[in-house]
């Protein structure tokens, strides 16, 4: 009896170890309880790789859906807007916070990208020590707040401009009550514009100064031939320098190997080719300008023009911006004359860094004008040549030349049965919010 005890109660012993061990190893092999359990965050981008694409379509189609309200281009009454106006602050909040959402989507779908907010170059690109790394780092930190400013920087300035405002004290001008509101909302918006601008502009600027010292630091170990390639491969900013996880890449090095196929004229055969009639456009004054350039210092001079460029369009938007809030404050009669020069300044400013960029980009090969640009970089150009056309839209020139014809084509639209009397009412609602609003004329 006692020896069957003995033996139970060892085999119960043995039974509870074996079980205890299978239950260790078992233990073992399945994850902790905080491993086990995702975060909210790989979860989301789980979901998000699985279901990208019908994502997608829900962004675009929100972001087009709000974009198109009507609601958000119609006119108010000024009563109504001195009051605050819901129906134009919503529309704004809602597009900020859905271009925020898409950009989430894009950085945990793809990342922050390999580029490095210019048309050429990658942000991997000679990333060989703890520097060169951090650099990297400072300019996908810089891109980041470009890409935020640009996502809530509607919000921010149609929210500044229907803020309710106290009763201005009497002034030295006799205007209305009414009149002086719209004014000071008006300056609300621009003191606004003139803060998101100036936060832009630093940006930039620090995106070009980490990215240009590189390059010249590059280019003073090469020979002149080889400066000459690094400047026609050196990108220019792309969208303002916001962040784009899903861009494509221009490397350098095959931007540098297709300008030298590009130069690469007549050496083949070693036949040596009679000069070319002199042509009409050996004489304009480009070609006359890029000659002269190529006499001087070609490498020097060529990548001052590029960084003048440069320099010129990121200045543009915050010179436009802080100096209309310091002429439309001073409210005298001669702003409309200053407003004329300010207009005629930015306009030539912009055209001088298209026309320093353009130039720095082109080479003469023989007689001829080459130009040795990358197809992003010709694409940057071409985007901002087409922006000149929102001058169109600014003051002066909109309530001098542009309103009145806009108006006389939507009287002729009007005749149109059925849809044509709503449809230019629509278009002149829409040209009046792009006109307004100093994010719209700023827009990449």
């Amino acid at each position: 009896m006692s020896t069957d005890v003995r033996w139970s109660e060892c085999s119960n012993n043995n039974w509870r170890k074996n079980t205890r061990g299978s239950s260790d190893r078992n233990n073992e092999n399945e994850p902790s309880v905080i491993t086990k359990e995702e975060s909210y965050l790989d979860r989301y981008r789980t979901f998000i790789r699985k279901n990208r694409f019908f994502m997608k379509l829900i962004e675009d189609g929100l972001c087009r859906m709000v974009i198109y309200t009507p609601s958000r281009f119609v006119q108010h009454d000024e009563d109504d807007a001195l009051h605050g106006s819901k129906k134009k602050v919503l529309p704004e909040t809602l597009y900020a916070c859905i271009h925020v959402w898409s950009l989430f989507n894009e950085i945990v779908y793809h990342g922050f990208g390999d580029g490095n907010g210019f048309t050429v170059g990658g942000i991997l690109e000679n990333c060989s020590n703890e520097d060169e790394q951090n650099r990297y780092k400072s300019m996908v930190g810089l891109r980041f707040i470009l890409s935020m400013m640009e996502c809530i920087e509607p919000s921010l300035e149609v929210s500044a401009y229907y803020r309710t405002v106290s009763p201005p004290s009497r002034s030295s001008f006799q205007q209305t009550s009414t009149q002086m509101k719209s004014h000071q909302r008006h300056m609300n918006a621009l003191s606004v514009s003139a803060k998101v601008e100036k936060i832009k502009f630093v940006c930039r600027m620090g995106l070009l100064g980490l990215h240009y010292l590189k390059r010249r630091k590059r280019m003073q170990d090469l020979d002149e031939s080889a400066r000459i390639l690094e400047v026609g491969s050196t990108g220019i900013l792309e969208e303002g320098g916001i962040l784009v996880p899903d861009e494509c890449i221009t490397k350098t090095k095959e931007e540098n190997d297709r300008i030298k196929k590009l130069l690469y004229v007549g050496k083949r055969t070693g036949r040596k080719m009679r000069a070319p009639l002199q042509r009409k456009h050996q004489q304009s004054p480009t070609y006359q300008l890029i000659s002269n350039i190529s006499t001087l210092n070609s490498s020097k001079m060529r990548f001052l023009l590029l960084t003048m460029g440069e320099i010129l369009h990121i200045y543009r938007p915050y010179y436009y911006v802080s100096s209309s809030l310091q002429i439309e404050g001073d409210y005298k009669e001669n702003s409309k004359q200053k407003m004329l020069k300010l207009w005629l300044r930015s306009l030539c400013i912009d055209i001088l860094s298209h026309q320093c960029t353009k130039i720095s980009k082109t080479m003469l090969v023989g007689h001829d004008i080459v130009d040795v640009s990358s197809h992003s970089t010709k694409n940057e150009l071409y985007h901002r040549k087409m922006k000149l056309v929102l001058y169109l839209l600014r003051a002066p020139c909109w309530n001098i030349a542009t309103q009145p014809v806009a108006e006389k084509v939507a009287i002729v639209g009007n005749y149109i049965p059925i849809i044509g009397k709503p449809l230019a009412q629509y278009l002149m609602d829409v040209l009046n919010y792009w006109r307004q609003w100093h994010f719209m004329l700023e827009s990449k």
